[in-house]
């Protein structure tokens, strides 16, 4: 679960909480005046604002055009307004992390970027009972289980994260 570390005045929490109601995501409000933070709490926040902040910064604004059966086109437009391309979408695929498309030329789409592999990593972490498989779009042919296990969150270590235009961490499934 998402946790929202600020105070109820603040303008970026309050901008945070609607971010995350506005895409039906869950989250937890955690109130620093009312609750204070342990340091390795604290630690482990700023590791995760400092990865999500990259989120945010984006060279192209995304229109997905739908029609009755879902997404038809995507088109790219900077954000100067200049039209780049259009691109036609053969499937759209929704997880519990992001909405990402496979395109009719066979590369896949996350937030306006496109990849040329859907990789999805099989194994088993440890102690659990059953495999996990974890689901990337890349630009990297092939990217190890324990990569991707630290990859998806799961590392506080930011050398463990892939650059947006290497890959993204797009869902998770655990084998029934």
């Amino acid at each position: 679960m998402i946790q929202i570390f600020g105070t109820k005045k603040c303008n970026d929490t309050k901008k945070a909480e609607r971010f995350f109601k506005e895409r039906g995501i869950k989250f937890q409000f955690i109130d620093m005046k009312e609750k204070g933070m342990r340091s390795t709490a604290l630690f482990a926040a700023l590791i995760t604002a400092i990865i999500l902040s990259g989120c945010a910064v984006r060279k192209n604004e995304v229109t997905v055009i739908g029609g009755a059966d879902g997404p038809t086109a995507i088109y790219l437009s900077s954000k100067a307004g200049k039209e780049e391309s259009v691109q036609s979408v053969k499937k759209e695929y929704k997880s519990d992390f992001a909405t990402y498309y496979e395109m009719d030329d066979g590369t896949w789409m996350y937030d306006g970027r496109n990849y040329k592999y859907h990789l999805e990593i099989s194994g088993r972490l440890s102690n659990a009972a059953k495999d996990s498989t974890f689901i990337y779009l890349s630009n990297i042919e092939d990217i190890s289980f324990d990569r991707a296990v630290l990859a998806s969150g799961l590392s506080s270590n930011l050398n463990d994260y892939f650059k947006p235009e290497e890959a993204v961490f797009v869902g998770w499934k655990v084998d029934k």
